[in-house]
């Protein structure tokens, strides 16, 4: 997922930042000298989150898995992992008679060993059904 942001001043240019980015800039914020009163040592940003009564967390795909400085940064700064695509409809049932758990599973797996709390995101998203469920009735179905 990617964020599109107006720069200020010109509205004909645009940025995109990925989540990493965007996390990691919050962290950073978290310990400039002088952010939020400097304190002494930064709040990871959940226990901010949670010092005001809110759960933070962020979407998350096999990227938080398979790159130790990301997934690092994402179970230092979050207590919510929810997944990005990993519990959808045609990455679960890719085929008419196969599931595919894996994915979910090992982000489960990395939520539970960092003390995470865990949500899937939409199973169906927009229309984007797998092939296999194109042109089957509800019956069918």
């Amino acid at each position: 997922m990617r964020v599109r942001a107006e720069v200020p001043g010109n509205t004909e240019q645009s940025a995109s930042l990925s989540r990493r980015t965007v996390l990691g800039g919050l962290a950073a914020l978290a310990v400039l000298p002088g952010a939020a009163e400097a304190q002494s040592p930064a709040l990871p940003l959940w226990a901010a989150a949670q010092s005001r009564g809110m759960l933070f967390g962020a979407s998350s795909a096999w990227e938080v898995i398979r790159d130790p400085a990301y997934g690092a940064l994402h179970a230092e700064q979050s207590r919510l992992m929810v997944t990005d695509t990993a519990l959808k409809f045609d990455f679960i049932h890719p085929r008419d008679a196969s599931y595919n758990f894996e994915p979910a599973d090992a982000l489960l797996r990395f939520a539970r060993d960092n003390g995470m709390h865990f949500r899937g995101h939409t199973l169906v998203w927009n229309y984007s059904p797998p092939p296999w469920l194109k042109g089957k009735s509800s019956v069918e179905i």
